[in-house]
This record gives structure tokens, sequence and C-alpha cells, in this order.
């Protein structure tokens, strides 16, 4: 089933100001390592081209006691897209889980960021 969003204007204001701090605890790395990554794997990813996809709304987010996010990037450009569900606490990123995207969140990180590369071509 795909992930409900809705858009969430201060978070993606929090993102761009955002100043590269990650908080990891054992519940988050517990789940990163379920899926095959590191703490080192996530971070890297930020390197790529992050597309904030939105907020997570649904069923699902009302037993949440803070806002979820969904970040999609592609980390190697000829390879699959991640999704990471994330949440901001204080001045830091706090990355709740991460996974290969579904079909739909890689066409929807496709279409939001190829127009942008187009734009940057000289």
């Amino acid at each position: 089933m795909p992930v409900r969003l809705t858009a969430d204007e201060a978070f993606r204001v929090w993102l761009m100001a955002w100043a590269g701090v990650f908080q990891w605890d054992e519940g988050n790395t517990g789940k990163l390592a379920k899926h095959h990554f590191t703490t080192d794997d996530v971070e890297d990813f930020f390197e790529a081209d992050v597309f904030f996809a939105g907020r997570v709304t649904g069923e699902d987010s009302e037993r949440w006691q803070e806002k979820r996010f969904l970040i999609i990037v592609r980390p190697d450009p000829a390879g699959p897209c991640m999704s990471l569900f994330v949440t901001a606490r204080g001045d830091a990123l706090r990355v709740v889980s991460c996974r290969r995207s579904r079909p739909d969140e890689e066409k929807r990180h496709d279409q939001r960021i190829a127009p942008e590369r187009e734009d940057t071509k000289p």
C-alpha cells in the first residue's frame, strides 16, 4: 500500500537549514540493520539528491508521538532509490527507518529530481 503523504512547508524549511546532525540510538540502528544498512550508509545517502516527499499521514501516524516525514534519495545514479522515514528532534534528524523505495516512491523521486537536473545543465 502506498504511503499517504501531505505537504509540510515547516519541515521542508527546517530540512533546508539542517546542519547535518543525526541522532542515532539502539532503536533506529536496529531498524537499519534489519534492512542491511549502517548509520554510515544512511549519512552518505544525504550526499545525493534528496527529495522531501512529505509528512506521513494515515492511521499509523495517529499513534506516533511525533510527526514523521518521507525523504527519498538515489545514492547511486544507476541504483535504486532509498526511502528514509525521519523525524526532527531539536537540531538533529532522527532516521526512524530506511528501506529500498517502492516503485511509486521511486517514480515520485525521479519526477521531482529530473526537472531540477535539466535546469542545471550548461
